[in-house]
């Protein structure tokens, strides 16, 4: 009986362990199941320490706006420490173009970073991580990645309150609006306004 306990402890340590260290990634936000008529696409990915590239299969537009919502922590390997996605080892990239991806708001103790961008480029949407030697690192990062049918500022904002309304407890979601609301009196003037 002993020894049943020992090996049923162990197994769910074990499980645990690998869960945390190598990442069980679920979505930062919760979507309704259909989408609203003011998002073009919603996809959540899941990048791995070991990732040079992945493509998000997310094809964008030069000056499409897109929202990332990324938590999580990466552990290089050889002692350099862990990261969060607000940090200089996590980039983007637009078809060919790499541009490096420093989100606006950020909380680096909590492991996240939320930003609403303008497409500097076309081409499908990359996330990866930088690092000569990437196969020995640990962790990942749960990206949640929105592409917004509208250029409505107002509208985004909008969406992100009724979202913080359903989950207020979700941090990601309370970041990424306040980094909405601050920011969008610096981005372009909506077209009705000419």
């Amino acid at each position: 009986m002993k020894l049943h306990k020992f090996i049923s402890s162990f197994f769910y340590l074990f499980i645990s362990s690998f869960l945390i260290i190598y990442g069980c990634a679920t979505p930062n936000i919760k979507m309704p199941k259909s989408l609203p008529t003011i998002i073009k696409e919603y996809k959540h990915i899941v990048v791995y320490g070991d990732s040079t590239s992945i493509n998000t299969g997310i094809y964008v537009n030069k000056g499409n706006i897109l929202s990332v919502l990324a938590t999580g922590k990466i552990d290089l390997g050889g002692g350099w420490g862990s990261f969060g996605p607000s940090s200089s080892i996590f980039f983007s990239r637009f078809g060919q173009n790499y541009y490096s991806f420093l989100p606006y708001g950020y909380a680096p103790d909590a492991g996240m970073s939320f930003s609403t961008l303008i497409s500097p480029y076309s081409g499908y949407l990359h996330f990866g991580i930088r690092d000569e030697y990437p196969q020995n690192n640990v962790g990942s990062f749960s990206l949640d990645i929105i592409v917004w049918e509208t250029d409505d500022w107002v509208q985004i904002a909008d969406f992100f309150e009724n979202m913080k309304t359903k989950d207020p407890q979700n941090e990601t979601i309370t970041h990424a609006l306040r980094d909405i609301n601050y920011f969008r009196t610096d981005l372009p003037v909506q077209k009705e306004d000419f």
